[in-house]
């Protein structure tokens, strides 16, 4: 069961999601951080985007009141700091993208270093070395798929509900330092929660790669310290299994296309949905929904033997027919050509 002290860091991270857009609102408007419809837009018009850093402020304040009650159980403060750390580093990096532009190289550069040091203090904490080369490799990864799968309304903050939730599950469930990441998970889930209102609507809201960044982040630090704390690999895997199967999917195609994999594109599963009619929010609803199915099946996991087994199949029937539903939709329309 989650902790009073949980309870009222997410009450206040919701808050703070709620209310924080109005005072970034007159900032993005001032400095012009707008989001022109592009190959890769879902929008015809320009929208104010860079409204991740209100997420951010959320997270932060939910961290914060996290390390303050005490929260996060008696040895996890160290960990809670480093989500606070790699929160504020993702963000900021997402921010400068958003206001200024960023150099594809130095954003990679500026990963990896986050992922650096992501690795490097969960060593400390766990003293497994081997923390240090993954994270170098999964922080990147994930802060780059979260970008590209923000790329309709609702997705991402129902998308980091789900995943907050998750973990809020799979440390009651596991005994993986449960205060810990249950804290993280609940702080999580209660940012993306708040900031659902601002996305839609006539004066909605883009997170922008600050947002998309901060996601991304959250998302990395929060499964290497469920890995840490040792939860089976295939139960934190399930959060993030449809957003790796989109993802690598979708750039795998393009590679063997001869397409040039990294520039603006409409080819994500999401996309081809769209394109298909589906609404926003039916598509922010499908991959949330595919996500609390691969993550349940991810947590089931952890009973071991067979039922592993038998749950990572699931897991991948999932993923399949998540990445074959466009294709399946579009073999009814004999005239459109298949991506």
């Amino acid at each position: 069961m989650i902790s009073d002290k949980i309870l009222l860091a997410a009450v206040i991270t919701v808050a703070v999601g709620l209310f924080m857009p109005f005072a970034v609102r007159p900032l993005l408007t001032r400095f012009t951080v707008i989001d022109l419809p592009s190959a890769r837009s879902s929008h015809v018009r320009p929208v104010l985007r860079g409204a991740g850093v209100a997420v951010a402020a959320a997270l932060v304040a939910g961290l914060l009141v996290t390390l303050a009650t005490g929260g996060a159980g008696g040895t996890g403060g160290s960990f809670t700091f480093l989500v606070l750390t790699t929160v504020i580093l993702t963000a900021g990096l997402g921010f400068a993208e958003d206001a200024h532009g960023v150099p594809i190289g130095g954003r990679l550069i500026a990963q990896l270093l986050i992922g650096g040091l992501v690795g490097g203090w969960l060593v400390l904490l766990s003293g497994q070395v081997l923390f240090l080369p993954i994270a170098v490799i999964v922080v990147p990864v994930l802060v780059n798929v979260a970008n590209f799968m923000d790329g309709v309304d609702n997705l991402s903050g129902m998308v980091l509900v789900a995943f907050g939730v998750a973990h809020v599950i799979l440390a009651a469930m596991t005994d993986a330092a449960p205060d810990t990441l249950a804290a993280a998970g609940a702080v999580a889930a209660a940012a993306g929660l708040g900031f659902l209102p601002w996305n839609n609507g006539h004066h909605k809201m883009f997170l922008g790669d600050s947002g998309s960044y901060l996601i991304g982040g959250a998302m990395s630090v929060i499964t290497l310290g469920a890995l840490a704390a040792g939860a089976p690999l295939l139960a934190v895997l399930g959060p993030v299994a449809v957003y790796l199967a989109d993802t690598a999917y979708t750039l795998l195609s393009r590679v063997l296309r001869g397409e040039r994999w990294h520039e603006s594109h409409r080819q994500h599963r999401y996309h081809l949905l769209e394109d298909l009619g589906w609404s926003h929010i039916s598509i922010a609803a499908f991959v949330c929904g595919t996500t609390a199915l691969t993550s349940t099946l991810g947590v089931l996991s952890a009973v071991g033997g067979v039922g592993a087994v038998l749950c990572a199949v699931a897991m991948a029937v999932v993923c399949t027919a998540y990445v074959a539903l466009p294709r399946m939709l579009r073999s009814r329309r004999p005239n459109e050509v298949a991506r």
